[in-house]
């Protein structure tokens, strides 16, 4: 908890206080700065019930901004500690209902996880942008603090530019995310001067062996590259699968949580 709190202070805070101090965030009729400030956005997330179900939220982070999310609630008993999954969808170019396609491959595949998932919309750039690292680090300080959620066992899953948001995310912030699942991934974890990054945090990679967008040989390459490195990574090769068919992958998402229980010790 106290990494996710001190990641948060450190990258959100100074983003938002620089909006509220310089622009106030929007104006009002007149021209004055009349702003959005953060309490008003845990007052709106604090208002989305928190019950078991379905819901498509919109919360209003500027008067120019909304952030746009999917959230997925399992049946729970009062005070039961919740692992958290943010789902990252895959490059959509812009699609504003892209986050709402969970039924696919998400829900079924985590359906054995008793998990609380949240499905972002990343909007027109792909997950490592400060934009949509903001919209991460928000959206799970919000729900860590008003939400029963296990602190300890929050995770991430994408596929395809949404699984490379998950390497990203698992190599740059392993003190907020505690697992993985990419699918039909592609992430070169060689530096400039060919030295190999490691990934601090352990990762499920599912990859078809027919994806023609990114090269299932390339994709083994950077993956047994970076577990040389001291990575955690558990790469699963899917016969017969290719990059555009997600809907096929859910058998392979469900051996993952499967790792995924062991690597939470649930």
């Amino acid at each position: 908890m106290k990494g996710i709190l001190r990641g948060f202070l450190y990258f959100v805070l100074p983003l938002l206080t620089i909006c509220f101090m310089q622009t106030g965030c929007g104006s009002d009729d007149e021209g004055g700065a009349e702003g959005i400030t953060y309490e008003d956005i845990e007052n709106a997330f604090k208002a989305i019930p928190f019950e078991a179900g379905t819901q498509d939220v919109s919360i209003a982070i500027t008067e120019s901004l909304n952030y746009n999310f999917r959230i997925i609630i399992p049946s729970h008993t009062e005070g039961e500690r919740l692992p958290l999954m943010m789902a990252l969808h895959f490059d959509a170019a812009g699609n504003t209902e892209v986050h709402k396609d969970t039924d696919c491959y998400i829900e079924p595949g985590l359906a054995e996880l008793k998990t609380i998932i949240i499905s972002p919309n990343g909007g027109e750039t792909v997950w490592g942008t400060l934009e949509n690292q903001d919209k991460l680090r928000i959206l799970i300080d919000l729900s860590t603090r008003f939400w029963p959620v296990d602190t300890d066992r929050v995770g991430l899953i994408g596929y395809s530019s949404g699984g490379n948001g998950t390497w990203f995310f698992a190599e740059t912030q392993p003190a907020t995310f505690s697992a993985g699942i990419a699918i039909a991934s592609g992430y070169n974890v060689f530096r400039p001067d060919m030295t190999v990054r490691m990934v601090p945090t352990p990762l499920y990679v599912i990859h078809g062996e027919d994806d023609d967008f990114f090269p299932i040989d390339t994709v083994q390459y950077w993956v047994d590259q970076t577990v040389s490195a001291g990575s955690s990574i558990e790469f699963i090769r899917a016969p017969n699968l290719g990059h555009y068919q997600p809907c096929d992958y859910v058998d392979y998402i469900k051996d993952g949580v499967v790792w995924l229980k062991d690597v939470w010790d649930l």
